[in-house]
């Protein structure tokens, strides 16, 4: 009896996710079937500055539909299995560059918000073997999160190094509301919010997703430090590289 509510509980959830996928997928490409009229200037003549930043929008809807769909098959075992392109792939990254189009990606909100975003580069030569696209998402989350729950205008640091084993790591700081210790204790707990700085409020998945996707490229992902209104910090840790690159 216990098997068959499993295997009912697994059905209705794979429902709900197919459900969440498809009245989500609508909207989105109704969002880009307009801005290409737009952007084809059939609604009028467009400026260089206009329309860059309508290709900037663009282009964020179509990473917000992929990043939906990649999550929705995190979320769904089954799918994931049955989906190569679920399926982590391992390769030879240099660090800084995968950093620094995190970093890229995430700018505009941080001048949005008046805020400031250093990226240091302590070893740019750093190697990791990682799956780039789920190194991306963990990045993207940590950053989401330093920015949610600021304190104010973002002050945030992102630093890449190698600690005494040479294994690379990224360190994500914020100088924002921080965590109790009750709070850091479930942090990466599936479905629990801590308190965001504004209005807003974190959708209790971005670090528990993390870490999950951490764990499936061979890195770990922990909350190094925190304190209530001091800010936290993030240290993702990754598989350092074996391959050597050609000299010359």
């Amino acid at each position: 009896m216990h098997e068959e509510e499993r295997a009912g509980d697994g059905a209705r959830a794979s429902d709900v996710l197919a459900e969440v996928r498809h009245e989500t997928r609508r909207p989105l490409g109704l969002a880009r079937a307009y801005l290409a009229l737009v952007l084809e200037e059939q609604l009028g003549p467009l400026t260089t500055a206009q329309r860059g930043r309508l290709r900037d929008v663009d282009d964020k809807i179509n990473q917000a539909q992929t990043e939906l769909d990649q999550r929705l098959r995190l979320l769904n075992p089954a799918e994931l299995a049955d989906d190569p392109a679920g399926v982590p792939s391992l390769q030879s990254l240099d660090v800084l560059p995968e950093v620094q189009m995190a970093v890229n990606r995430i700018q505009t909100r941080v001048d949005l918000a008046s805020g400031q975003l250093e990226l240091r580069r302590s070893a740019p030569g750093a190697r990791a073997r990682a799956d780039r696209r789920l190194l991306g998402r963990v990045l993207d989350n940590l950053l989401e999160n330093a920015l949610l729950y600021s304190n104010g205008p973002p002050q945030v640091t992102v630093e890449v190094d190698c600690d005494e084993g040479a294994r690379p790591f990224v360190r994500v700081t914020d100088y924002g509301v921080g965590m109790t210790p009750e709070i850091a204790g479930r942090a990466f707990t599936k479905g629990y919010r801590g308190h965001a700085s504004g209005s807003q409020s974190g959708s209790g998945l971005g670090l528990w997703l993390s870490r999950r996707a951490a764990d499936e490229m061979g890195a770990h992902l922990e909350l190094e430090a925190t304190l209530p209104g001091r800010g936290s910090s993030f240290r993702l840790d990754l598989q350092p590289d074996g391959s050597r690159e050609p000299e010359g």
